[in-house]
């Protein structure tokens, strides 16, 4: 594939693009057996196929009728139903800073980097914005996943550093299930620390999420997700997501940058619940966890190190972590039970 060109792939995700209007679409390729496209014998369709049909023919994009092996090599060999969309990168601008929020207002601006500034319309009225920063987060089943919880839940926004960040392309479209393409609040960042620390002076919590306590902070939040504050920042006003806040979400590997946590004003962390491992399977270094079964936290904590699954995957962590922030932004419960 040329420069400038990706590839999008099944209906979840040519379908959004096709709406969303917001790539180039050069052409379709269709297999030769999923002929709703091309007027041949029907097998059972997708329920997206019928749209599909009308936007391509709406929009006179060429389409083309290709074998199966081909679209193969196109994707991979991932998933594609037998559609895929040759098309033009998606636009991601720099964004340079979130601008102050007025609660009773129904946009604010972001500043890109080199333009005018642009407004956002809030996603909802009654809680501050949240937007979520992707930190060196390279996997990009998990980017495309964390845009699709985002999406859902409905985060105002996200931004990714432009170095240590996968192209935003097929893998991760069809990772977030077309979310990509309808998000259109995705911006990157040149400059993490600058852009953290001017979003910190328009009014912004900057908050991030880890997988266990960090020592030097104090605890301010009670469970199901913990939650501190830096003891040597005081710009902490009022309850968890009283304020617009930005969620750092840390690497798969390493988690929060070291060079980040002055500029920290909330640690959140989702306390472990696992099981005591069998005294045949833990390490002969390790202190005893005697305890940990009965809500003593140092105990846990050292139950946790022996434990080989010792913390969630970063992209199911992100979904625990929006849907309590905005449960307690919007004042509901996370989750509703029917009656």
């Amino acid at each position: 594939m040329s420069s400038g060109k990706q590839i999008l792939y099944g209906a979840n995700v040519v379908l959004p693009a096709l709406m969303a209007q917001r790539r180039q679409i050069i052409r379709a390729l269709v297999q030769r057996r999923n002929p709703e496209l091309l007027g041949k014998r029907r097998p059972p369709p997708r329920q997206e196929i019928p749209a599909i049909q009308r936007l391509l023919e709406e929009r006179n994009i060429p389409v083309v009728d290709a074998f199966r092996y081909e679209l193969d090599r196109l994707t991979d060999g991932r998933p594609h139903n037998g559609l895929v969309l040759e098309v033009g990168e998606l636009p991601i601008e720099r964004a340079q800073v979130l601008g102050q929020v007025d609660l009773n207002a129904k946009t604010y601006e972001l500043h890109p980097q080199g333009l005018m500034p642009m407004p956002i319309h809030r996603r909802s009225m009654i809680r501050p914005p949240l937007w979520i920063f992707m930190d060196g987060i390279t996997d990009p089943q998990n980017v495309g996943s964390i845009i699709r919880t985002a999406h859902y839940l409905g985060v105002d926004g996200i931004t990714l550093p432009m170095r240590d960040s996968p192209p935003l392309g097929g893998t991760v479209s069809k990772a977030s299930a077309g979310a990509l393409e309808l998000m259109r609040n995705v911006f990157h960042v040149r400059n993490t620390a600058k852009f953290l620390h001017d979003c910190q002076a328009n009014g912004w919590e900057v908050a991030a999420g880890g997988k266990r306590p960090l020592p030097d902070l104090v605890e301010d939040a009670p469970l199901p997700i913990r939650s501190k504050v830096t003891k040597a920042l005081v710009r902490k006003t009022g309850p968890i997501g009283s304020r617009p806040t930005v969620l750092i979400l840390g690497s798969e590997h390493k988690g929060l940058r070291p060079s980040l946590l002055p500029l920290i004003d909330r640690y959140l962390w989702i306390p472990y619940g696992g099981p005591i491992l069998p005294m045949a399977l833990r390490s002969d270094t390790t202190p005893s966890v005697a305890g940990a079964e009965n809500g003593d936290r140092a105990a846990a904590n050292l139950a946790q190190e022996e434990d080989p699954i010792e913390s969630l995957n970063v992209n199911v962590a992100a979904g625990i972590l929006v849907s309590h922030l905005l449960a307690t932004m919007e004042g509901k419960p996370s989750i509703v039970l029917d009656s």
